[in-house]
């Protein structure tokens, strides 16, 4: 496996940055270029060319960072439609770690696995790379906001790292991207230290990866699924836990944990499609013990971001998500990227 000492943001000296610099990440509108007519000749809709700024994970088949990269080594498919690719750069890393704090009680889970990951992560970070913290339990709280200090984000980790009872998983989420990475340019990658259950019904799975869409960020998930469910199943689904239910404690004690492995199943399916729509990648490990190990992983995963500038016209008033794929010309490199994009997300967005 590679070894990645930090999220580096240094361009490489090969790679050909034809893009002046990058702006928010929703991409710059350029001036209006042409008009097209609507069914009625006396109205227009005049199209602006957006430049969309699209995240992407680039591997050669070694599995090694490429050398050399250029926008001939790209194509980008909106809508079915290929659209003129600009530029492909390296910027600083901008990483929001969401600890879930949430729920040790009955549960077997141990949130101090997150905050050791967290640790782990921030003392990887490069001199140019930034990150946040999140966690979210009863509440959601900011413990930290955008920072290259390393020292004070460990310290918001000891400080401020508060369990409780409940787990607002998909309120985490919406705030993230709604008041969070909104405040920075260029990548956005998000760590999920979790394992996804939630207890607020009312939220949805869509509409935290719409949010998440707009805010073109990457997801990045360090799960606490597997290991749990190995865990409790044979303690809850053995054939003799109908004797030890005799006793009213056990039963609800049981019967707690049988809805929460219930809870892991469908979170765990929840968390996988997340990474897999925003381009990220998912761990699951089988142990404890394994979890501090993931660190290099995602160190790893997230220094094969590339940043992707095409232009794509639109209507202003558009703000539907359009599908994207991307495919590479050369047989050396592999690629992976979100499924697709918001038109004109917005300011800061």
């Amino acid at each position: 496996m590679m070894k990645m000492n930090c999220f580096t943001a240094l361009a490489l000296s090969s790679l050909v940055l034809l893009s002046p610099r990058v702006e928010a990440q929703s991409g710059r509108i350029r001036t209006p270029v042409s008009e097209r007519a609507t069914h009625d000749d006396k109205d227009t809709v005049r199209l602006r060319a957006e430049e969309v700024l699209l995240p992407i994970s680039v591997r050669s088949d070694t599995g090694k960072l490429p050398t050399f990269l250029d926008r001939f080594d790209f194509i980008v498919s909106e809508d079915g439609k290929r659209q003129q690719v600009t530029s492909v750069m390296r910027t600083p890393a901008n990483i929001l770690l969401i600890i879930d704090t949430s729920g040790e009680v009955l549960t077997r889970k141990n949130i101090n696995l997150n905050r050791e990951l967290a640790l782990k992560i921030i003392d990887s970070l490069g001199d140019e790379d930034q990150a946040a913290i999140v966690t979210y339990s009863d509440k959601v709280t900011l413990i930290s906001g955008w920072t290259k200090d390393r020292a004070a984000l460990r310290a918001a980790l000891n400080e401020n790292f508060k369990p409780g009872l409940e787990g607002r998983f998909y309120e985490s989420l919406k705030f993230a991207a709604e008041e969070v990475l909104p405040k920075v340019s260029g990548r956005r990658s998000v760590v999920l230290l979790t394992d996804g259950v939630d207890s607020d019904g009312a939220r949805s799975f869509s509409e935290a990866l719409a949010g998440l869409n707009r805010a073109r960020a990457t997801v990045y998930v360090a799960g606490h699924n597997k290991m749990l469910l190995d865990e409790l199943r044979p303690i809850v689904f053995n054939k003799l836990s109908w004797f030890e239910m005799i006793d009213p404690q056990v039963r609800k004690r049981y019967n707690f944990m049988r809805r929460y492995a219930k809870q892991l199943e469908a979170a765990e399916v929840v968390l996988a499609d997340l990474a897999q729509e925003t381009g990220g990648a998912i761990w699951n490990p089988e142990k404890r013990e394994d979890f501090p190990s993931l660190t290099p992983k995602i160190v790893e995963e997230i220094g094969t971001e590339y940043v992707v500038a095409y232009s794509s016209e639109r209507d202003p008033r558009d703000r539907e998500f359009h599908s994207v794929k991307v495919f590479v010309t050369r047989r050396d490199l592999k690629v992976r990227s979100r499924r697709g994009v918001y038109a004109n997300p917005g300011a800061g967005n």
